[in-house]
């Protein structure tokens, strides 16, 4: 008994109809339909192999096929069209105040535009499915947010952006002692952020730029008094807080 195997069948689309130059594979080979939509497969060895179906324009299929030693598995496959596009389109906005910010750049994966002298933007052709959207310009961080877009909709997307700032954390015991490996938990801001870390061998923490706005800051250490305070950060500046007697 040969020791390989065929695999033949059809790809079609939803209305039955032949989808010509479709790839047609497995992990050891691939082929592509005839004319009428048909494929072969030869030389695959005997058991269970996973044959995949794609064509541009159409989702993706896949399916378990049995292979036998000298003989030839049918296998058909019938795609459904991809998700036509959609369009994401919103504001962007300056976080702490809520001004429309001109120029930014908005983008994702497949391409980019900019917000108008309104604030606004608008993507076009965007794949349906979640999507991630980062608004970005210079003096501001990078804001990312997912967005479910729609074949052949418009989905809305605002998107605030903020100026950033740090927090320095100091961490002494009442004698001035560093207070080093401390647990430092940061949570506030304009837009929603947290940050967390360990104090250093000098007991002290500083976050990367994190944006504008008022942050809880709490600090706590296994057989030490748990503390919090509350700072506010601004744009382009450094807050300090040094927590005493932990």
């Amino acid at each position: 008994i040969s020791a390989t195997g065929v695999i033949s069948g059809t790809v079609k689309n939803s209305a039955g109809s032949p989808i010509v130059s479709a790839s047609v594979g497995y992990g050891g080979g691939t082929t592509t339909t005839d004319a009428n939509g048909n494929y072969t497969l030869t030389g695959i060895p005997v058991g269970t192999v996973q044959l995949v179906a794609s064509a541009q324009g159409f989702q993706s299929a896949t399916q378990s096929v049995t292979v036998y030693g000298g003989k030839t598995s049918a296998a058909n496959f019938t795609l459904a069209a991809a998700p036509a596009n959609g369009t994401v389109t919103g504001k962007i906005t300056n976080a702490s105040s809520g001004a429309i910010v001109i120029g930014a750049t908005v983008s994702w994966n497949g391409g980019s535009t900019t917000s108008n002298t309104s604030g606004i933007y608008t993507l076009t052709n965007v794949p349906a499915g979640t999507q991630n959207i980062t608004a970005v310009k210079a003096g501001y961080l990078p804001h990312t947010l997912a967005v479910a877009v729609t074949g052949g909709a418009t989905s809305t997307l605002n998107i605030p952006i903020a100026t950033g700032g740090k927090i320095s954390v100091k961490v002494v015991t009442s004698s001035g002692a560093a207070v080093s490996g401390a647990s430092v938990t940061i949570k506030g801001g304009s837009i929603a952020t947290t940050v967390s870390g360990l104090t250093s061998s000098t007991g002290f923490f500083t976050t990367n730029w994190i944006p504008v706005g008022t942050y809880t800051v709490t600090v706590a250490k296994s057989g030490f008094t748990t503390q919090s305070k509350s700072t506010s950060v601004a744009s382009s500046a450094t807050a300090s807080l040094t927590f005493t007697g932990f």
